[in-house]
């Protein structure tokens, strides 16, 4: 347990400022989803585009190609959600049968 906790704290004291600030943004994102609030979008969107930056910064070029399909997606959902269109899902809780 003791090399878990060196390693987590070293990997967490290791961590960029452009990181820190996408994981901060992609946490509000989540928080805003939950809660189904149109923020989830914007603040979706800065925390990909700085994924985006530090994945072509570092060459991970498949990873890259993901977050682009979420901006992309982020997007398509932020438009659809000004405009009124498609239907409302709301978050629900799955119940144990």
């Amino acid at each position: 347990m003791a090399d878990f906790q060196s390693l987590f704290i070293s990997q967490l004291v290791n961590t960029s400022y452009p990181e820190m600030t996408a994981v901060f943004f992609g946490l509000v994102s989540v928080w805003h989803a939950k809660k189904e609030q149109i923020w989830v979008y914007p603040t979706g969107i800065i925390s990909v585009i700085i994924y985006i930056a530090i994945t072509f910064q570092y060459k991970l070029y498949g990873d890259m190609g993901i977050q682009i399909y979420y901006l992309v997606m982020s997007m398509y959902g932020w438009y659809f959600w000004t405009q009124g269109r498609g239907t409302h899902t709301p978050v629900s809780n799955f119940k144990k049968q």
